[in-house]
């Protein structure tokens, strides 16, 4: 029994998503029905629609088992809405603020409609998914869902409290005075002639990942972190989840028995932001591969500072920048796909 996991490019120029497809199960009888189909996000709806004729031409599916909605900035989002469109979805896990009040004032029924006014495409993609009659299930910590008995994936993050209380400082809740001081506090892009060289080895001395701010919004935070098991084989796929998300989705993870240690494939947050991820994430778990999603046009994504903390831990990465990308365990060749080259290290690179 093996594994196919598909990242497809996203965007271009700065802006990136993520549009990832796995399948599993027997992939060599040919017997659709020994096999799971499982959509990660889907990117803007240009990248959803190459999503379906993926699946379709390159899996031979045209029903997906679990589509899954990390969270619900457009970049991940809106290229569901073909998926449901034009196949047929089993079950889709995904966030729906409009359901969880959480403001001081009482007046549920305004925060709801506001919410699903910021969150129009979740709303669309709700509305579909039901017309559908597709199962909708919130992705909370402590979701388990298992297909057989030797593939299944756990939720890590967030927990339902821990995601109302980002609700909290969702745009849809601040207040107008609160989004006028947020931007006014919007730090100034530094001169040309300010930019600064760094310099970075394999010396972990010169390691510079920790030395960026680590601020990232609640609608990132609330990303849904994702371990999945499949056959023995250790997944963890992160949305755009930052440190704080991920290390509580290793807290729960632990407490539950899951080891970090041996992952064999590991999704890099919001495409290799040098802001989503530290080194004290990367240091309590071990990973062989890690993949990034990211367009090859933008300067700031992936980060240096992160891929090179990845090569010094041995960590094998691969970017979507100049093609799709496949990793596999026990699967046929897919024409069109080849041995790829891992990323390297960058010695001297500007201060992004």
């Amino acid at each position: 029994m093996g594994y196919q996991v598909d990242y497809l490019q996203v965007g271009n120029g700065e802006t990136s998503g993520d549009c990832i497809v796995m399948r599993f199960g027997d992939l060599h009888s040919g017997d659709r029905t020994k096999q799971y189909v499982v959509v990660i996000d889907g990117g803007f709806k240009e990248s959803g629609e190459k999503l379906v004729e993926h699946i379709i031409t390159e899996l031979g599916a045209g029903y997906v088992d679990l589509m899954i909605s990390t969270h619900l900035d457009r970049d991940h989002i809106a290229g569901l809405t073909p998926v449901v469109e034009k196949l047929t979805i089993a079950k889709l896990l995904m966030h729906r603020p409009w359901l969880h009040p959480v403001r001081a004032d009482g007046d549920a029924q305004k925060e709801m409609r506001e919410a699903r006014k910021s969150y129009e495409q979740a709303a669309a993609l709700e509305d579909l998914a039901t017309r559908a009659g597709i199962e909708i299930v919130e992705p909370f910590a402590g979701t388990e869902l298992r297909f057989t008995a030797d593939t299944f994936l756990h939720i890590l993050s967030p927990t339902e409290a821990y995601y109302e209380e980002l609700l909290k400082e969702f745009d849809h809740n601040k207040s107008m005075l609160a989004k006028a001081l947020a931007a006014l506090g919007t730090p100034v892009t530094a001169v040309a002639d300010a930019i600064r060289k760094i310099q970075e080895t394999l010396d972990h001395s010169t390691e510079t990942l920790d030395h960026v701010h680590k601020d990232t919004s609640p609608e990132n935070n609330s990303s849904t972190v994702i371990y999945f098991n499949l056959y023995g084989h250790k997944m963890l796929f992160t949305g755009d989840a930052g440190v704080d998300a991920l290390h509580r989705a290793l807290d729960y993870g632990e407490s539950i028995g899951i080891d970090f240690s041996d992952l064999n494939f590991l999704d890099i947050p919001h495409h290799g932001s040098k802001h989503s991820i530290d080194t004290a994430f990367l240091n309590r778990i071990s990973a062989r591969t890690a993949f990034i999603s990211a367009t090859k046009d933008s300067k700031k994504h992936p980060s240096p500072r992160v891929t090179n903390a990845l090569v010094r831990r041995g960590v094998n990465f691969f970017t979507t920048e100049a093609s799709n990308i496949l990793h596999s365990h026990d699967a046929p060749d897919r024409a069109g796909y080849s041995a790829l080259t891992p990323g390297s290290l960058v010695t001297e690179f500007e201060d992004e």
